[in-house]
């Protein structure tokens, strides 16, 4: 069923004929005339007579259709750039949205529910191109926050606005991005940026390098641009206007910049100056886009925003003429947040309100701050549900509170569940519900599908309380219940709502991440916080309770006045005494009390502020200047890994991990540190090998955190960078850095082989040994040195043949020299070298023709393991060992390894569990390929046993070949048949096919490899 709208308008801008058509799902067609009368408050109100509100209950009684659309359809432009969200049609609040806002209310004499949905018919679709200039001043922050809010705010307008903003620094990149892409009818570009006089021409300034200076453009040469790109209006709205004689907010400034525009070709121009203008260009820019989204010329649009905007705002608007052209120069600034009523936000009785935390509430909002881009988002919520995602901390549960306050006038409660520290089934939530609407709590799902409530669930499965998981079968039921609701309430969750759940049609609204301009921001005010809690004496008692750690001063400052201060004395006690206990929290204490008194002072200020704690550890990675210095540019006392390793272990544990908001830090700041190591790669100097040194050790922090879980985008990265870690690696191979370059190869490695990256790592390796000079040491005498030998040469012969490698022999000698110097005092201090020399040898051997040298080098490391009781080495140097001595024909030699190798299986606690039956697997094939029958049953039952991970297939396929190595032909054959199509791989499968021959073929042919 369908509801048009069209109308003329005349002269009077409150008064016009309409005409309404109603259609419904037959095509039948009723019209009735109506009229648009002023109501006493002046604002525009559509009145329909009995007959046409009857005409809609005799179509819901007939057909019980419960949607009703409205479409607003003219030709006439003024009819369409009327305020139509301020208008009440019969017993209905309508509202425009991103496409269709739908909002459900009871119709005066329907038993049904009519849902009312709310199109524009935009005439001319916009093209927006929001050119941000950022140069480095103190209001960065308000800058940044709310350039995000505009922006949707402009999205409220509906879908013919396309909002693109242009951040690029380069004045290049920002002319080809304006002049290119497909241009509507109406462009409109933005500026936004301060704007100088300098020799009697204006200009505009582009964004701001590292340094903080700004590139400068002709404003003749900025208005070709716009003119290039088809740009209808040029919007300018700065915080900073200079003059010739460097005095701020001049008037003469804007004046200049707009004559230049107007000049090049621009038809219409806006500028507005103002104090603060995160206030007032987005809703100008608003009121101009709407006019002009409606269907008016641009300079129609202009003038009639600027004639709404003053008597909206009470904002005085003096009009520039030049060229016969007017250039409205808007003067002033909205008032910041104060708490004092504002008429965008009317005050919500608290008795509608239940559950939320007063501390949070703001019933009444000042026009033009947070209300009205909490408006703007109601707006764009609409029916759907609403989920809100951000970092810990940031304000997600304030901004729940605003947007419900916001929809709570347009509905009859509101309710807030808190998940955070429990879990609340359908049934618990009806329970609580039920009291308030005075219903069996059995009823209250069908109470609230009959009505319209706004329902916020904060942290909804964000994280179990107290480390247990709701059960599958109560988080259905939830869902259930929810989904239940339909689109007549209100949904807002945060969190991880429905990306864990099965919830449908969820609308995702992501709070801006904010940067470190926020903390020089606040660092730079005389002030304290605003809420003025610092001075409170019990405020500074818990905070001297927290003793520094910054941890626990961010929980008082997020729960003061949440939470009552004994229950907070309680928890403070409690977490200062786990505190006390974690090495890790005391580790971050004590670097807290390392940090200068001005870095101490920005993390506390930081901890005043919703969002910003997370920059707490931002600002000791940041620690050391802008500059890229060598061992301070990520550390706080010099060291360069210790502080980044247990930031990394702090976050973790704190949760951080498991509620998926610390990949967003972790991909920002890896992501920043990568770009700082190629932008410092230069020739080798002294000054440079430090710097080496710590970028690769943070690239084996940042590997080893991808190991355990994976970022794409700084995997990306990392894997783009591996050229530079490349140069770093040979530097420190220069200075004989090799403790560190040991280490960097070992993580380099385990991250890039299994990312199909061997061969190019090998080949790599080879190019490197035969490029670098020598050491200055003999290679035996030092451990180190030996070591990176090991680890080069193992990646060397990885794949290849030995041809070509003439550091083969160095490295055997360097192996040689390190077993022989080694002291059993020293057990277990370098588990990565045991392991690379094992590495080492198994790959030697698969390229050495003759065995001899690796059976010596072999039966050394065999006894350096044995002393230092290195037993899963000791295990697999002996299947190399026995490997090696079969093929050199000393079959007794190799069968004592295999009895050394079973005792040492049967040693209790010797090897761990995983391996001890990786190893008998191992033994067990090697015993069969070598025609061991002799104590062979016994290792194959023990491996049927422990056959968790091993494929059952495979176990029945090695007893067949037992069998037909112990002469048990009949038996064997039996195996091979029943094993027909069960093979797991197609090699074991052609294996099984040519013994199974073999044996009906009256042949005896020994085990093949397995």
């Amino acid at each position: 069923m369908e509801l048009t709208i069209t109308g003329t308008w005349g002269s009077d801008p409150r008064c016009g004929e309409v005409a309404l058509s109603l259609r419904d799902s037959l095509g039948r067609l009723s019209a009735q005339a109506s009229m648009l009368q002023p109501t006493g408050e002046g604002v525009p109100a559509l009145t329909v007579d009995d007959a046409c509100v009857g005409d809609f209950e005799k179509h819901w009684a007939r057909h019980g259709d419960a949607r009703l659309r409205v479409r607003i359809e003219s030709d006439d432009p003024a009819f369409l750039a009327l305020d139509w969200e301020r208008w009440p049609l019969p017993g209905t609040s309508v509202a425009l949205g991103e496409r269709a806002a739908v909002l459900t209310r009871a119709m005066p004499r329907c038993k049904r529910d009519a849902e009312l949905e709310l199109g524009l018919s935009v005439a001319r679709p916009l093209q927006v191109r929001h050119l941000v200039s950022r140069p480095d001043l103190p209001l960065a922050y308000e800058r940044e926050t709310h350039l995000f809010r505009e922006l949707a705010g402009l999205a409220a307008l509906g879908p013919g606005v396309q909002v693109q903003p242009l951040l690029e620094r380069d004045w290049q990149a920002i002319r080809s991005r304006l002049c290119t892409g497909g241009i509507q009818q109406v462009q409109v570009l933005r500026y936004d940026g301060p704007v100088r006089v300098d020799g009697g021409g204006a200009m505009v300034a582009c964004d701001s390098g590292p340094a903080g200076q700004a590139e400068w453009l002709g404003a003749r040469a900025f208005g070709a641009m716009a003119r290039t790109a088809g740009a209808a209006l040029v919007m300018v709205s700065t915080p900073l206007c200079f003059d010739g004689a460097g005095r701020v907010d001049a008037p003469s400034a804007l004046a200049l910049l707009a004559c230049a525009l107007l000049d090049e070709g621009v038809p219409a121009v806006v500028v507005l100056r103002t104090e603060c203008p995160p206030w007032v260009g987005g809703p100008a820019l608003a009121e101009v886009l709407a006019q002009a989204c409606g269907g008016l010329a641009v300079q129609d649009a202009v003038a009639q925003a600027a004639a709404r905007w003053t008597v909206s705002q009470e904002v005085a608007a003096r009009p520039l003429l030049y060229a016969n052209q007017d250039v409205c120069l808007f003067e002033g600034a909205l008032p910041r947040a104060t708490g004092e009523p504002g008429p965008q936000a009317p005050a919500v009785p608290h008795q509608h309100l239940h559950g939320f935390l007063p501390g949070l509430l703001a019933p009444q909002l000042p026009a033009g701050t947070d209300g009205g881009f909490v408006a703007a988002l109601s707006l764009l919520h609409g029916g759907k549900r609403l989920r809100i995602e951000g970092l810990p901390g940031q304000g997600k549960t304030y901004l729940a509170h605003l947007l419900a306050t916001q929809l709570c006038s347009g509905c009859d409660r509101a309710f807030y569940f808190d998940f955070t520290d429990g879990f609340f089934t359908a049934a618990e939530m009806a329970q609580m519900i039920a009291p308030v609407l005075g219903v069996r709590a059995e009823d209250v799902p069908h109470t609230l599908e009959a009505s319209r409530h706004v329902l916020v669930l904060d942290s909804y499965l964000a994280r179990s309380a107290g480390g247990v998981e709701p059960s599958a079968q109560d988080v259905q039921e939830l869902e259930c219940f929810l989904e239940g609701l339909g689109s007549s309430n209100v949904l807002i969750f945060t969190g991880e709502a429905a990306r864990r759940s099965g919830l449908r049609d969820v609308q995702i609204f992501r709070l801006p991440r904010l940067s470190s301009e926020a903390l020089t921001y606040l660092t730079t005010q005389p002030s304290g916080p605003a809420n003025g809690r610092a001075n409170d004496p019990a405020y500074r008692a818990l905070m001297a309770q927290a003793d520094g750690n910054p941890w626990l001063a961010q929980r008082i400052a997020a729960q003061w006045g949440h939470v009552a201060a004994d229950r907070l004395q309680a928890d403070m006690q409690a977490l200062s005494s786990d505190a006390q206990q974690d090495p890790v929290m005391v580790w971050y204490a004590q670097q807290w009390q390392r940090l200068p008194p001005s870095w101490r002072r920005w993390a506390l200020v930081a901890m005043e502020h919703p969002g910003l704690f997370l920059e707490v550890f931002g600002a000791s990675l940041d620690a050391g200047g802008p500059g890229l210095a060598a061992s301070a540019w990520l550390a706080v006392d010099g060291d360069a890994r210790q502080p980044l390793a247990a930031g990394l272990e702090l976050l973790e544990r704190a949760g951080f991990v498991e509620r998926r908001a610390w990949g967003h830090v972790f991909e920002r700041r890896s992501l920043r540190f990568l770009a700082g190591v190629r932008d410092a790669d230069r020739p080798p100097s002294d000054a440079d090998v430090s710097l080496s040194a710590f970028a690769c050790e943070s690239f084996v922090l940042v590997m080893g955190h991808l190991q355990r879980q994976d970022h794409p985008a700084v995997s990306s990265n990392v894997l783009g960078s591996r050229h530079h870690l490349a140069r770093h690696m040979e530097r420190l191979w220069t200075a004989q850095r090799w403790s560190n370059l040991d280490e960097t190869l070992r993580q380099v490695e385990a991250f890039f082989t299994p990312r199909g990256l061997g061969p190019e790592l090998s080949q790599w390796a080879r190019a490197l040994l035969t490029r670098l000079p020598a050491p200055a040491r003999p290679v035996a005498e030092d451990e180190s040195l030996a070591a990176c030998w090991l680890r080069l040469c193992g990646l060397a012969l990885r794949g290849t043949q030995k041809e070509g490698l003439g550091c083969l022999a160095q490295a055997r000698a360097a192996f040689d020299g390190w077993l022989r110097r080694q002291d059993p005092a020293e057990a277990g201090r370098r588990p990565a070298l045991y392991s690379a020399s094992v590495d080492f040898l198994q790959r030697c051997a698969k390229v050495e023709e003759s065995r001899g040298d690796i059976l010596h080098l072999a039966d050394h490391a065999l006894k350096a393991f044995r002393v230092h009781e290195v037993w899963p080495l000791v295990a697999r140097q002996l299947l190399l060992s026995a490997s090696c001595l079969f093929e050199q024909g000393e079959r007794t030699a190799a069968l004592a390894r295999h009895a050394e190798l079973l005792d040492l299986l049967q040693r209790e606690g010797a090897l761990p569990a995983a391996q001890r039956g990786q190893v008998r697997m191992q033994l067990l094939v090697q015993r069969l390929q070598q025609g061991v029958a002799d104590g062979t049953q016994p290792l194959l039952d023990h491996c049927r046993r422990e056959a968790g991970s091993q494929p059952a297939p495979l176990l029945e396929f090695l007893q067949a070949d037992l069998w037909r190595l112990c002469g048990e032909r009949d038996r064997a054959r039996a195996g091979y048949q029943s094993l027909a199509g069960r093979m797991p791989t197609a090699e074991l499968e052609a294996q099984r096919q040519s013994r199974l021959e073999a044996l009906n073929g009256d042949a005896l042919q020994e085990p093949a490899s397995v």
